[in-house]
């Protein structure tokens, strides 16, 4: 850039020395070419600039993508990881449970041919519910209930909770009264 000032001011000055060899139009048209070399010049070096930049930009961000990647492979293998740790728990559960269960019905079984002792009261898959002791009686399959809950969301007076507790009462009617579906 530099260069091209001096070439311009050396062109200048030549005119106005007397030294240069030509007409005027000759003259500024000389001045024009140094003028326009000069802001060619200047944007090469910006275009290279910015390519410069550009460039170090994207190997950075390839990177960090590099980078990115095996941090998300490395949370992918401790999640499976985890995974197959719990389903190696929940199996060591089931088998456990499954020993309890028929410990349980040995025990009752014994109790049962052994005199008139109460045996243990089931328990239910649904936490809080009680499984019945005495057996249905006959024609129970034939019994029908109906549970309408509305919460009227959209009225001037909503209700809240009645769906919840028709589902409630469903599943007391379901799980623990031995209704069928």
């Amino acid at each position: 850039r530099n260069e091209m000032l001096q070439k311009e001011n050396s062109v200048m000055q030549q005119q106005v020395e007397g030294l240069y060899k030509g007409n005027l139009q000759d003259w500024a048209a000389e001045v024009q070419r140094v003028k326009v070399a000069a802001e060619v010049a200047r944007y090469k070096e910006d275009i290279e600039k910015w390519k410069n930049k550009a460039e170090s930009l994207r190997r950075d961000k390839q990177q960090e993508l590099v980078k990115m990647q095996r941090q998300h492979e490395e949370k992918v293998k401790n999640l499976r990881d985890r995974i197959v740790q719990a389903q190696g728990e929940i199996e060591q559960c089931d088998t456990a449970t499954k020993k309890r269960e028929a410990a349980l019905s040995r025990r009752s079984g014994a109790d049962r041919g052994g005199g008139d002792a109460p045996s243990a009261a089931p328990t239910s898959a649904v936490p809080g519910l009680v499984v019945p002791q005495r057996p249905l009686p006959s024609g129970a399959h034939r019994r029908k209930a109906l549970l309408i809950g509305i919460n009227y969301t959209s009225s001037h007076a909503p209700l809240k909770g009645c769906v919840n507790d028709v589902w409630n009462l469903q599943c007391l009617l379901r799980y623990t009264l031995q209704y069928t579906e």
